[in-house]
């Protein structure tokens, strides 16, 4: 029996050594995906109520792996679609850039496995060579390349049973050339049908093949099965590290042919990220208060300010804001307080979020808009904003005294500029008539 009780003992055990590493992230979604036996036809990437295997896998690095590194940057690229095939990767990125942290790696999933197209054939070569090209990059950096699937590399029917097929053996010769470079290999297997012959050869510390399937089908409790994983998977890894910089002293070689991913089979908006990602962390923080009033009459004001693990989005004072008005919202919720409450809309946090979210742009506008390019159509737009949250008895009595003085700052000036554009008319006019009087004598 372990001794340890729980991930976060794993996650605790693991940061010394991969405190300094990074992650990237491989998923296959190619057709065999299908092909399970216990499914009955359905796809092992099914998006449902309950998290799919995959959901799973990634659910439980994020609570033991990612905690452990200080780089929350997440490369993550899918293969095996019919737009990468066994030659290419996508990007989870349309800016083909690494997800913040793994909730966005969720999140991001969830809308490419609901609507992308499985292929094949599979073959691990083009996500191990994108792994390598990323480490070449970072000069050598160590990373940890987790690869998840079903446990299927192509084989074709003509294959001998004692032979690796030839998508097999590139996989091999990928993994072997790893071997060079500051990257350990984690291959998770999440289907129920056997693994391909080739996985036999991940055994050490630097390559390693994982069951999930056969872990979680083990008669015992869910945490002793997860903690179990954990250890399979990730307990190695450290040794591997600490031997390659012993033996190269992370030095880097080049890649053959530089990897570029492709974009993603699916647009994504990054509204649907933001707003996934709020639900979620939400749900998982329990954030949703005492209906009695508002924030800032349950939290005190020092209150620790601090990222949460979400895409765009931290938390000051246990409220969720747009990372993009942190230092605002700060200044504001220092001075006077939340701007939300709880008197008229009491249960959704989500809601409330969207509100204030919206409600802190028109603040920043107000604040950099230049009065000369104010109009009344603007201030009427935030006028009837301002009277929306007043409706909600939101914290804004501060904003409408503020508004006000722009407004009316805007009005004497408005008034002013009127005025010199009245003296100006006249006096054209008064010359015009002039000069016209001139002419005529």
């Amino acid at each position: 029996m372990t001794k340890y009780k729980s991930l976060e003992q794993v996650a605790e055990l693991l940061t010394a050594d991969l405190a300094t590493s990074s992650l990237i992230v491989g998923i296959d979604f190619s057709i065999s995906n299908t092909c399970q036996h216990s499914l009955n036809g359905r796809s092992l990437h099914q998006i449902g109520d309950a998290q799919n295997p995959y959901e799973q896998v990634l659910r439980l690095t994020e609570i033991t792996l990612a905690p452990c590194m200080k780089d929350k940057l997440v490369h993550c690229f899918g293969f095996g679609d019919a737009s990468t095939q066994d030659q290419d990767v996508f990007s989870f990125r349309e800016d083909k850039l690494p997800c913040n942290v793994l909730l966005e790696v969720l999140t991001r999933y969830r809308a490419i496995a609901s609507n992308l197209k499985l292929a094949g054939p599979t073959s691990y070569v083009a996500i191990i060579e994108m792994a390598m090209a990323i480490v070449g990059k970072s000069g050598g950096k160590h990373h940890v390349l987790l690869i998840i699937g079903d446990s299927q590399v192509t084989r074709y029917s003509g294959t001998d049973s004692d032979k690796l097929s030839w998508f097999e053996q590139r996989t091999v010769d990928a993994i072997a050339q790893a071997r060079e470079y500051s990257l350990s290999i984690i291959v998770v297997g999440v289907g129920d049908e056997p693994p391909s012959m080739m996985f036999s050869c991940l055994k050490n510390s630097s390559r390693r093949f994982v069951n999930f399937t056969e872990i979680m089908s083990k008669d015992v409790h869910l945490s002793r099965k997860e903690i179990e994983f954990a250890l399979a998977a990730f307990m190695e890894i450290s040794k591997h590290k600490n031997t390659y910089k012993r033996k190269l002293g992370f030095s880097c070689k080049e890649v053959g042919s530089e990897r570029v991913p492709l974009l993603p089979p699916v647009h994504i908006s990054a509204s649907l990220v933001s707003k996934s990602c709020i639900s979620e962390t939400l749900r998982r923080e329990n954030t949703i208060l005492d209906e009695s009033g508002p924030w800032f009459d349950q939290l005190e004001h020092e209150s620790p300010i601090s990222m949460i693990g979400c895409y765009g989005v931290i938390h000051i004072g246990n409220f969720p804001v747009p990372s993009s008005f942190e230092a605002l919202y700060k200044k504001i919720w220092l001075k006077h307080g939340h701007l939300a409450t709880r008197n008229i809309i009491k249960t959704s946090t989500l809601t409330l979020a969207t509100l204030v979210a919206e409600l802190l742009k028109s603040i920043a506008a107000m604040e950099s808009v230049k009065r000369d390019k104010l109009s009344v159509s603007l201030l009427g737009k935030w006028d009837r904003q301002i009277e929306d949250a007043e409706a909600l008895q939101f914290n804004v009595q501060w904003l409408r005294r503020h508004f006000e003085k722009v407004k009316k700052s805007w009005e004497a000036a408005s008034l002013l500029r009127n005025s010199q554009l009245t003296r100006e008319k006249e006096k054209a006019a008064a010359f015009e008539k002039r000069s016209y009087a001139c002419a005529k004598t």
